[in-house]
């Protein structure tokens, strides 16, 4: 018998155990996805698995809203997550069950799905198996001087997980990140969940610091043999951005097959592109899915107004606590 079952229902150690198994991201595993439904007031976690005669089959991790007249659902926001299943049919029983609930599907995933609605951006990552001297060779070599003088100044990166800390940082992100980065933006409740609440083995918070003032940090993600370059600010002139992820590399190389970057907060053609493809980084494409359902959303497609409406959504999602 096959069945759809909420989260709530599945173990956890059986739903992350499935995750590594299929070779999912931290951004997949029960943990984060608790954290995402604590941060966010506004988001409901409708998450679910699917079960062939009581065996796990299938996840799909996403959460949803009810906003301007539309159920939007996302799987994951700041985050690539989307479904992953053993079998084609497995996929196609997900998607219907959240289609029968949702009239706006949004899916951000690296893997490629057979389906409609495809879009994609490219994303960089690292491979770490080379050794660290070698992958620091493969750095351009403005990064390395970077390095080298912010190393000379007297930056020095250190391990924290200090409210003082994450705060001196989101002041940080406010004032570099925030006004560029639109509605999907990193909530500080969200950051302080993170970096507070997540196991510690899935993640890492850096900061930079000079005669005792922070300026800079970044939170590196982990899970499996995978790494994930998650959040990062830093203050102009100090080189810290360098340093930060230089020392990111260091500490992924030590637990990790992979580091992904990301992308840029527009594609391919801005400064943080620019700044994370200077790293010796590889390119790869990061997928995007719309599907929609439902008289309202067919007619937002119709008349052109999906594009409109979902910054409108997205900027109710990210609302936190």
């Amino acid at each position: 018998m096959v069945e759809i079952v909420p989260i709530s229902s599945i173990d956890d150690h059986q739903w992350n155990e499935f995750v590594a198994a299929g070779g999912g991201l931290v951004f997949h595993t029960w943990e984060w996805i608790s954290i995402l439904s604590v941060s966010y007031a506004r988001m409901e976690n409708i998450s679910s698995g699917i079960k062939s005669d009581g065996k796990l089959t299938g996840i799909f991790p996403v959460m949803s809203l009810n906003a301007y007249g539309l159920t939007y659902a996302l799987s994951l926001p700041s985050s690539s997550g989307g479904p992953i299943v053993q079998e084609d049919q497995d996929l196609n029983i997900l998607l219907r069950h959240y289609l029968k609930n949702c009239n706006v599907l949004e899916i951000h995933s690296y893997n490629k799905l057979e389906m409609n609605g495809e879009s994609s951006v490219p994303h960089l990552i690292i491979p770490l198996t080379s050794g660290l001297d070698k992958i620091r060779s493969k750095y351009e070599k403005n990064v390395r001087n970077a390095i080298t003088k912010a190393e000379r100044s007297g930056v020095k990166v250190r391990i924290s997980s200090t409210d003082a800390d994450i705060q001196a940082f989101y002041e940080i992100y406010k004032e570099t990140v925030l006004t560029q980065a639109g509605p999907s933006r990193i909530s500080f409740s969200h950051i302080q969940n993170v970096v507070n609440k997540l196991r510690e083995d899935m993640r890492l918070f850096l900061v930079a610091e000079l005669d005792q003032r922070i300026v800079g940090g970044l939170i590196g993600l982990f899970f499996g043999r995978k790494a994930f370059y998650w959040a990062a600010a830093s203050k102009r002139g100090f080189n810290s951005s360098e340093l930060l992820l230089d020392q990111l590399v260091k500490y992924s190389s030590e637990r990790a097959d992979l580091l992904f970057l990301g992308g840029g907060r527009y594609g391919a053609e801005d400064s943080l592109y620019f700044f994370k493809s200077r790293w010796g980084s590889s390119e790869i494409p990061a997928y995007r899915y719309h599907l929609v359902s439902g008289l309202r959303g067919k007619a937002l497609r119709r008349l052109s107004g999906l594009a409109n409406h979902i910054p409108q959504v997205k900027e109710r999602m990210f609302q936190s606590r």
